[in-house]
């Protein structure tokens, strides 16, 4: 009998609801360990909650607004003690406005900029650095 291998650790983005709510409810089904990344913390408290009992994973929650500068960096350090383990970044937070681009605010544009490029591109370098230097892991990018 050989043993089971370690469940991945997987990271989540926008995590609370939708389809990252439905990602890390099917990655915990499937075994895998998962870092709940949102804003809303007690929505991802109860979504911790629940996987823990029903599907057995070890969770940690990040409540983070990722439509700040300095986010990327904020959740990379705060997965640092899983870095040699986390084999995949699920990139699903974002945001989108309805209406013409003339009547937008600059500061909303510039909010949903960050949000769904700026951060983006800076988590999937600091990710894939650490998945090179292990020689595995992935980024799955959803769009809004």
């Amino acid at each position: 009998m050989t043993a089971s291998p370690t469940p991945r650790h997987i990271a989540i983005t926008g995590a609370s609801s939708g389809i990252g709510h439905a990602l890390a409810t099917e990655a915990a089904r499937r075994g895998c360990n998962i870092v709940l990344v949102a804003r809303r913390a007690a929505a991802l408290a109860d979504l911790a909650a629940a996987l823990e009992r029903d599907h057995g994973a070890l969770t940690q929650m990040v409540a983070l607004d990722l439509a700040r500068a300095e986010s990327a960096e904020a959740l990379h350090a705060a997965t640092a003690p899983l870095a040699h383990r986390v084999e995949l970044l699920v990139a699903n937070a974002g945001c989108s406005w309805s209406g013409s681009l003339a009547s937008q605010p600059a500061d909303v544009l510039e909010q949903m900029l960050q949000l769904n490029v700026a951060t983006v591109a800076r988590l999937c370098r600091l990710y894939a650095a650490d998945f090179v230097r292990r020689g595995r892991g992935a980024l799955l990018l959803t769009h809004t």
